[in-house]
C-alpha cells in the first residue's frame, strides 16, 4: 500500500533507503495518526520517536511543533552510532532561534547533529568530543519559512552541511564544508538522538528548540550531494519552496 500524505500518494519509492535507519514524517498517517506520543518508523527499523508533552500543528497539518517544551527521543540506533558514517537531513520552520538549541542531536559528554546559535541566526551541524570538534556552520537564517537541513559525516575528516532556503535559494541545497578537524578524535559513546532539547542532564529538559518540524530522515552512510538534492526535490513541494 502507498503512503499517503494527507490522501496524495507521497513518492516514497524515490527516497533512497540503502542504509536509511529513520523515517519520521507526521504528515504520513502510517509515521503519526493525528494522536498519541508514538511517531513510528516509516523505515521498516522500528526506530520509533517518542513524544512528551507534544502537539500535532493545526495551522498547518502534517507538522510536529516543538514550542520551547516538547521533545522526542529516538532511542534505538545502536551503541556505533554517531561514531561512523551518518546523515540526517530535516525540514525546519523556525520561529525563535535560542541559543544552543538542539534542533536533531544526541548529546552526552560527545555530541552529534544539528544545533542553533541565536546571534546571525546560525545553524551548526557537525561532532563534538572531548579534545575539539568538527563543525559546519550557516549564519543569516530567517525565522517564519520552511528551510531544509542536510548533515554529513563520514569516519575521517569530512563534515558537510547543506541549506535550501530564501537566502540560499530554492534550486537546489547549497553546501558547505567545515573547515578543520584539528583534534578531533572521535566519539567515546554514542547517544540517544533527540529532537527538539535534549534530556541529557539529570533526565531534565535543556537547549529547548522553538518551532516546527517536518520530514526526518536519518542514514548509517554518507550520503552524496547528489542523494541530498533527490530527497530535496521528493519532498519540497510539500513545503511550497
Amino acid at each position: 500500500m502507498p503512503l499517503l500524505y494527507h490522501g496524495n500518494i507521497i513518492a516514497g519509492n524515490e527516497i533512497p533507503r540503502t542504509n536509511l535507519k529513520v523515517w519520521l514524517d507526521p504528515g504520513v498517517y502510517e509515521c503519526y495518526p493525528g494522536s498519541g506520543t508514538t511517531a513510528y518508523d516509516l523505515s521498516g527499523n522500528g526506530n520509533n520517536g517518542t513524544m512528551t508533552a507534544h502537539q500535532l500543528c493545526t495551522a498547518v497539518p502534517g507538522v510536529f511543533e516543538f514550542q520551547g517544551t516538547y521533545t522526542m527521543d529516538i532511542p534505538n540506533l545502536g551503541s556505533s552510532f554517531g561514531q561512523n558514517d551518518f546523515s540526517m537531513c530535516i525540514w525546519v520552520n523556525v520561529d525563535v532561534y535560542d541559543d544552543g538549541a538542539l534542533l536533531l542531536c544526541g548529546h552526552t559528554a560527545d555530541s552529534y547533529g544539528f544545533d542553533w546559535v541565536d546571534s546571525g541566526e546560525e545553524v551548526r551541524f557537525g561532532v563534538r568530543d572531548s579534545d575539539s570538534s568538527h563543525i559546519a556552520n550557516l549564519t543569516g537564517l530567517q525565522t517564519d519559512e520552511w528551510m531544509f537541513f542536510a548533515g554529513v559525516h563520514n569516519s575521517g575528516t569530512d563534515v558537510r552541511l547543506y541549506v535550501a532556503n530564501s537566502t540560499q535559494g530554492y534550486d537546489s541545497p547549497t553546501m558547505v564544508e567545515a573547515t578543520d578537524s584539528t583534534g578531533l578524535s572521535g566519539l567515546s559513546e554514542s547517544a540517544v538522538l533527540q529532537v527538539g532539547g535534549s534530556s541529557r542532564l539529570g533526565g531534565s529538559l535543556d537547549d529547548e528548540f522553538d518551532g516546527s518540524v517536518g520530514s526526518i530522515l536519518v542514514y548509517e552512510k554518507e550520503l552524496s550531494a547528489d542523494e541530498v538534492n533527490q530527497i530535496y526535490q521528493v519532498q519540497r513541494a510539500r513545503y511550497d519552496v
